[in-house]
């Protein structure tokens, strides 16, 4: 289960799941969606899709789709207001978002949240990680047999990989 757990996290970019939900976007609504990234200068996330169709909506800006090796490159404006949550993303301290923050997060990212499956409710582990979920946090104790401080990250900061530099 550990080991599966860690390459549905790992699958997508964590922006996939903290930064796009911050425009009301998700993976779910592009079509032929591979992953996201975060510009180099926090300003843009980049969505690589194999299909050149931008998702438009009210509450972000599509700046430009170029093509890729993979397909193409579908760039957003990333909102001023959201400015200082997307900097605690790129620093790994996710729990340090804002309320307003996380709540789109846990509306728009598509991911499980408080869903009643059979008598219990179930919330996916990247959501779980945005409050330092002691649930979240025994379970990673238990599988590397070490005590987590309760004032650590329960994900670890966004690898290189999930940051790029597209000129436009």
């Amino acid at each position: 289960m550990s080991k599966e757990l860690i390459e549905a996290i790992n699958k997508e970019n964590l922006c996939t799941w903290f930064i796009l939900p911050l425009l009301t976007l998700n993976k779910f609504k592009f079509k032929g969606f591979i992953n996201s990234y975060l510009g180099l200068d926090l300003k843009l996330i980049h969505v690589l899709s194999v299909v050149n169709e931008p998702v438009l909506g009210s509450d972000y800006f599509f700046v430009k789709a170029t093509k890729h090796a993979k397909g193409v490159m579908i760039s957003y404006k990333i909102p001023y207001r959201w400015s200082k949550d997307v900097s605690k993303f790129a620093e790994g301290k996710y729990s340090a978002m804002s309320h307003s923050a996380k709540t789109h997060i846990r509306v728009y990212s598509g991911l499980m949240y408080n869903e009643l499956i059979g008598n219990t409710y179930n919330t996916d582990v990247r959501l779980l990680a945005l409050d330092r979920d002691i649930i979240l946090r025994k379970f990673w104790e238990d599988m590397i047999d070490i005590k987590i401080p309760e004032d650590s990250e329960l994900l670890s900061k966004p690898v290189s990989s999930s940051f790029i530099q597209i000129d436009l």
